[in-house]
């Protein structure tokens, strides 16, 4: 169940919004220790804080709508990319 159990559906939202969030970190320059992404963060996420709507902050600083694809990768059910088949092993050969 790719490390989900039924009783963590309720928090599900939290990590869809976290793995949306992390996908600004991954194309940065140096990743998760990126400061210009870091800055990004703290400029539109945290300083505004409760001063506006939380769906606004977290869209200003992905520059986009929010999207559940990124989470949907992460646990293994989406996010795959079409125009790629996907990869199958080769069949062990017969001995």
């Amino acid at each position: 169940m790719n490390g989900y159990d039924a009783g963590y559906y309720g928090y599900a939202w939290a990590d869809a919004i976290a793995a949306d969030m992390a996908t600004v970190f991954e194309k940065a320059k140096d990743h998760y220790l990126d400061t210009q992404a870091g800055l990004r963060l703290r400029h539109e996420v945290y300083e505004p804080g409760d001063s506006r709507d939380v769906t606004v902050s977290i869209e200003k600083f992905l520059g986009r709508k929010q999207s559940v694809q990124p989470f949907l990768k992460r646990i293994g059910i989406g996010g795959a990319d079409k125009k790629e088949p996907p990869v199958v092993p080769p069949a062990p050969e017969a001995r």
